[in-house]
């Protein structure tokens, strides 16, 4: 059975429909997922590689494409032209991740106190080469990404960070700040760490995705087709992908290849426009804006 959804304005599915593309928009970027198997829906865990079957080196490859992708589209999805990129070190060495996590949370706090509305997301990665000559892991240092479009004087961040050297950069020659930062995440140190490897302040704008049904529907528009997104991007990176999954129906292991495509928008983003209530969003929208009050989430 289909449900239509009022608060959406779409089909929503129940747990006989399959999923043949899922489109993930975060910010200006779009990433477009086709799948060669068409995925089950109303299942808890519905794609990626499963648990169940990951094993060892397969397992930590999975925590890391994961956590990857996590760490891309939450920058994506917040990212403007005035985000900045820091650097947090240590003077004495600090291999204690709950020491620097503690410190964290104080540059936060002295961080509001100066006025700033802190929105940021943070990757721990340990000092190699530094711990090579002291024989340890190397001391942990943070890099940090400030969703901040006011301007940061160096001295602000020296004030409230006085455990160790500190560096604060514009991205505007980043091509791709979602790509860059997530190459600190690796497997050692997500091993070593797990989800403590990074984290992000509460309140972030996060990914919007529409799945894209066998039936010839998405989440929010009937007669859609995945085919007409893909049209209106300008793909910047594509590739093939391919990962194990557990068959719902038979509980067997089997195969799934992906096409995936990345790319922005060639003139406006179409799910919305194809989404029944969005000019009315619009109407609502204008008035608030023409009342000056905040535009409501």
């Amino acid at each position: 059975m289909i449900l239509f959804n009022l608060e959406v304005g779409g089909c929503m599915p129940d747990d006989s429909l399959q999923m043949r593309c899922k489109a993930v928009v975060s910010g200006d970027i779009v990433e477009l997922y086709f799948y060669k198997v068409p995925v089950n829906c109303g299942f808890k865990r519905d794609y990626d590689i499963v648990k169940d079957i990951e094993k060892g080196n397969e397992k930590r490859e999975g925590n890391l494409m994961r956590a990857r992708k996590t760490i891309r589209q939450v920058i994506w999805s917040n990212q403007t032209k005035y985000t900045k990129f820091i650097t947090l070190t240590y003077a004495e060495t600090e291999l204690d991740i709950k020491k620097v996590r503690y410190d964290i949370k104080n540059f936060v706090r002295r961080m509001n106190r100066l006025g700033y509305d802190m929105k940021y997301l943070y990757v721990l990665e340990n000092q190699r080469e530094r711990g090579q000559k002291e024989d340890n892991e190397g001391s942990l240092h943070v890099h940090m990404v400030l969703f901040i479009d006011k301007y940061i004087p160096k001295e602000d961040i020296d004030k409230c960070w006085k455990k160790g050297y500190t560096g604060i950069n514009a991205i505007e020659n980043v091509t791709n700040l979602g790509a860059y930062v997530c190459k600190y995440i690796t497997k050692d140190n997500l091993q070593q760490f797990g989800k403590r490897t990074f984290s992000c302040s509460l309140g972030l704008e996060r990914p919007e995705e529409e799945r894209f049904y066998t039936l010839g529907f998405s989440d929010t528009a009937t007669d859609f087709q995945p085919e007409e997104v893909l049209q209106a991007l300008n793909v910047t990176y594509h590739r093939k992908l391919n990962h194990d999954y557990i068959d719902q129906t038979t509980g067997e292991g089997k195969n799934q290849e992906v096409m995936y495509y990345q790319g922005k928008w060639k003139q406006g983003n179409i799910i919305k426009e194809r989404d029944p209530l969005y000019d009315l969003k619009r109407q609502i929208d204008d008035f608030y804006i023409s009342q000056n009050e905040p535009i409501r989430e």
